[in-house]
């Protein structure tokens, strides 16, 4: 009987037991078991609501820190981009995975779990905030440098390929916009491959051959001297225009030292261009300079650098100029010059600053189709008792300095009187007419190559 009894209380406890744990498990069915920890965080005994209320009230504060190269950070806030947590089922899903049942040997086996809480947020925000970041601005990208071969002063030595920062804008964005999707705290943008690359890191066996075959090129410079100023091409330079073959055979790269002459040209050529002229009435004017100017003579220098290279010696040297002017750049007519204003019908002949002559003259009759020229020119020779010769006529004329092709200065004892608006009646064929005596002044006093200049 005392058996029996002891075996009905046995069942009874058991019996008790079994209903508390049927009881903890029907609890567990919709709560996470003890020892869920998610994302570092204890969620025992909370359901899937509580969890994502607790995960979006954390996520209010939200902020993603960029880490860029230099150990730079830079922040954008959740507030910036209005981000706001979302459900994705993440939490649902770790849920659905627990076995209610399984409570107990879960408070002496916890379960630890790791997601990425889905974010939403306004992308034209994010877009407007990743283009005013500080990486993202030209002027402080470094461009990425190729490994490649320079001359440290010593000689060539290879120079290690340089990461620079330049930032690819289309990985940086895909980048920015998962790591805030998925609510991370960092982005590494170099971990991440945000950043453009060199294309050529070094090959250390093929650019050690390749300085060896440069050895000659060493001490290869051009000091130069254009508009009074030096302008030096160094030896880093030269390097660049010189290919090397499978053979490591040197040449010349005849059209990056084209290249480089047309620059030149680009840069302190004035023929052909409009520049500024300041005229005897004070007046700044912009003049075509149409036959005078500085002009460098691309194809000529380019044949004379290809040869100073071979030679490989350091050299100073003038460029070669097809067209000269007597100033500089900056101011090419210098203070020796012809000035003719066609409205005023007069003429100045300045020489180093000092007016010798100012004349009225008759220049071309515009009425006839025989207007005289616009621009700066230069005087092309001088000649003493010339004829001039035309389809119907032939004058012969004490003094004559053209200055375009037919066109010139010259004396004119027909004219009846020189300015005014004589030039629309009895005007020139194109040149420009001047009293015998101030026409022997400018004979006698101008060179060759001086500048004319018409308006």
């Amino acid at each position: 009987m005392k058996k029996k009894k002891l075996i009905i209380g046995f069942s009874i406890y058991f019996g008790v037991l079994i209903l508390i744990y049927l009881g903890m498990t029907f609890y567990f069915q919709d709560r996470f078991l003890p020892g869920s920890v998610i994302n570092n965080v204890d969620y025992s005994s909370k359901t899937v609501a509580e969890v994502e209320s607790d995960i979006a009230n954390e996520m209010q504060d939200y902020s993603l820190t960029l880490i860029e190269r230099g150990n730079i950070k830079e922040v954008i806030t959740g507030s910036e981009i209005n981000f706001s947590y979302s459900s994705d089922g993440s939490v649902e899903q770790i849920k659905e995975e627990q076995q209610p049942l399984l409570w107990l040997p879960a408070y002496v086996m916890p379960h630890t779990y790791e997601m990425q809480p889905n974010g939403t947020f306004d992308e034209t925000l994010l877009r407007e905030k990743m283009d005013s970041l500080s990486c993202m601005q030209d002027e402080q990208m470094i461009q990425p440098k190729d490994a490649h071969i320079a001359n440290n002063g010593n000689g060539f030595e290879i120079v290690e390929a340089e990461p620079g920062t330049v930032i690819d804008k289309e990985k940086f964005e895909q980048a920015l916009f998962d790591a805030i999707r998925t609510g991370q705290k960092e982005l590494n943008l170099e971990e991440s491959g945000c950043y453009i690359d060199p294309g050529f890191t070094a090959d250390l066996e093929d650019l050690t051959k390749k300085r060896d075959a440069l050895k000659k090129y060493e001490n290869v410079s051009v000091q130069y001297t254009i508009d009074n100023e030096p302008l030096l091409l160094d030896t880093n330079t030269i390097v660049q225009w010189l290919d090397i073959d499978e053979n490591y055979q040197v040449t010349v790269n005849r059209e990056k030292v084209r290249e480089y002459t047309r620059e030149l040209g680009k840069k302190y050529d004035t023929w052909q261009t409009v520049g500024d002229f300041v005229t005897s009435y004070g007046e700044t004017i912009q003049v075509p300079r149409v036959g005078y100017g500085w002009s460098i003579d691309e194809e000529t220098e380019t044949e004379e650098l290809i040869q100073i290279i071979e030679e490989g010696q350091p050299v100073e040297r003038i460029p070669a100029y097809i067209k000269e002017a007597n100033g500089t750049r900056e101011d090419d007519i210098g203070d020796t010059y012809v000035e003719i204003s066609y409205d005023e019908q007069h003429m100045w002949f300045y020489k180093d600053g000092e007016l010798l002559v100012s004349t009225g003259i008759v220049s071309g009759n515009p009425n006839k189709g025989m207007a005289s020229p616009t621009g700066v020119f230069e005087i092309q020779g001088k000649e003493r008792d010339a004829t001039l010769v035309g389809e119907d006529y032939r004058t012969p004329v004490s003094y004559w300095m053209p200055f375009d092709g037919g066109v010139g200065i010259h004396d004119a004892t027909w004219q009846p009187a020189f300015g005014g608006d004589l030039y629309l009646t009895v005007g020139s064929h194109g040149c420009i007419n001047t009293p015998i005596d101030l026409a022997g002044i400018i004979f006698e006093n101008i060179e060759v190559g001086t500048a004319v200049v018409c308006y």
